[in-house]
């Protein structure tokens, strides 16, 4: 089953959703020092303003990714994902974050464009951690 038909079937897309949270809540849990401080703080501080916060950006970024995450996926090979996915992380986050971008240039809200710009430059780094562990989370739910 491809990923964008495991998305067209609700009960999928939920513990798709659910394990896309599951990743980026152990990555920000998983970070160190002062940037790692700050970070845990202000992802505490967000969720606890919005406790869905994540949940929704989640809901509007994954379909976005897919075909990121479908172009590597079949491009794995016989290597398979997880190996392919390893392999290539920064160019998967470069192409992940390049969606990211498009959308905060197209953005009206001022403050959450200036607040993206800010953390965009770190945010590379966590997201070539993350892109290992996408397979992890997608393949369970493509049989």
């Amino acid at each position: 089953m491809a990923l964008v038909e495991a998305m067209e079937d609700p009960a999928k897309r939920g513990a798709i959703l659910a394990g896309c949270e599951k990743l980026v809540q152990d990555e920000v849990a998983a970070t160190t020092g002062m940037s790692g401080v700050a970070l845990r703080a202000g992802f505490k501080a967000f969720r606890s303003l919005r406790p869905d916060m994540l949940r929704r950006a989640l809901e509007r970024l994954v379909p976005l990714f897919l075909p990121v995450i479908q172009r590597h996926w079949e491009a794995a090979g016989d290597r398979g994902p997880g190996t392919h996915f390893a392999s290539r992380r920064d160019d998967i986050a470069d192409e992940l974050l390049a969606v990211t971008d498009g959308l905060a240039e197209r953005a009206s809200n001022r403050v959450l464009v200036r607040t993206y710009r800010t953390l965009r430059g770190r945010a590379r780094h966590y997201v070539v951690a993350a892109v290992p562990k996408i397979p992890d989370v997608v393949l369970p739910h493509l049989s």
